[in-house]
């Protein structure tokens, strides 16, 4: 129930919000009342600091940088799985991954008044993915399709993929102007097991198009397996990087020109991590094209820094599963990560 700030250098508490222990002098708690499952957003601007984080008591909150509440938002359920994000025009989106409330909320970040909802018709159980430039809302909408939607709230388009959406679709970098979106699906293909795809669709404007799938595309029967991870991307946008569950992380040419075939695939039974699944997403740094992902084994977990090019940089062993999504903080280049050894 409890969300901490640690500092990078000597590991010491800086805050910790929550109420599983009783405040020093130094310490601000308040208690969130449920597990806290979404990963935190960081924005800083200027000297302001500020934490958004969503718990299982069905509130989205907002804290300062010494761990005090600005605000919070009760988005009827538990908050959806994953980080949110913000759009170019200041909203902060968030939903919640119970159907008792099947709402997508756009908050004002400094605020957290309520700009406008939209009802998605179901939970939604990760979070809404935004484009910096345009600020169309990308998100899941009754399992099986993609909903787009205007800054404003209006719908765009729905496109169907006959798939359940397994992750928070991603929309590029910065530097991506063409509104591609890419997210990861579940299918069941088969009674014995589930499989699943990578997908990228083009936003047209006035509707989407599936530009391509893998491993459709190739021929591929029965997909790759479950994916319940969202997709990373390259500096350069060329390559979208996936985790499945059949323990391998994938590098994926995002040109069509290429064919759409695998660049790389990275097994642990290969060697990557030892033996075990990758139930993490990747994290890509930009500035080294180093790939980070966690993983579980048998005993004990690894955080694994991968190359570009497949080959493994190194890897960091943990007494359990490392089911977190690793961060770096770009400048130290310190990797942080969170381990079921509740480290």
């Amino acid at each position: 129930n409890n969300v901490y700030a640690l500092n990078p250098v000597d590991r010491k508490r800086q805050f910790e919000f929550g109420d599983r222990f009783f405040p020093t002098a130094n310490e601000r708690q308040f208690p969130t009342g449920g597990d806290v499952r979404s990963s935190p957003l960081v924005v800083e601007n200027g000297d302001e600091t500020t934490i958004y984080i969503g718990s299982d008591d069905n509130l989205f909150y907002a804290l300062d940088k010494d761990g005090k509440e600005l605000w919070n938002f009760n988005v009827g359920g538990d908050v959806s799985l994953g980080r949110p994000s913000i759009g170019p025009y200041g909203n902060i989106f968030v939903s919640n991954r119970q159907n008792l409330n099947p709402f997508l909320y756009a908050l004002n970040s400094v605020s957290g008044v309520e700009a406008w909802s939209f009802d998605i018709g179901d939970e939604n159980e990760y979070m809404a993915g935004v484009d910096p430039n345009s600020g169309v809302i990308y998100t899941d909408r009754s399992g099986n399709q993609l909903l787009a939607l205007n800054p404003d709230g209006s719908q765009r388009w729905v496109l169907d993929v006959s798939a359940d959406i397994q992750s928070t679709p991603r929309v590029g970098t910065e530097v991506d102007t063409e509104g591609t979106v890419y997210f990861s699906t579940r299918f069941n293909s088969n009674v014995n097991f589930d499989s699943g795809e990578f997908f990228a669709a083009s936003d047209l404007g006035a509707s989407g198009a599936i530009s391509w799938r893998y491993p459709g595309d190739t021929g591929g029967f029965g997909g790759i397996s479950t994916i319940e991870t969202t997709p990373a991307l390259s500096n350069d946008q060329s390559v979208v990087y996936g985790v499945a569950e059949n323990e391998t992380l994938y590098a994926i040419n995002t040109d069509p020109a290429a064919g759409f075939r695998v660049r790389c695939a990275f097994s642990p039974i290969g060697g990557l991590t030892g033996s075990g699944e990758i139930p993490s997403s990747p994290t890509f740094d930009l500035e080294d094209d180093t790939i980070y992902v966690g993983s579980d084994e048998d005993p004990g977990g690894k955080i694994v820094a991968v190359n570009s090019n497949g080959t493994l940089r190194w890897k960091f062993s943990t007494p359990l599963d490392v089911n977190a999504t690793p961060a770096i903080d770009p400048n130290s280049k310190i990797v942080y990560a969170g381990s079921d050894d509740s480290n």
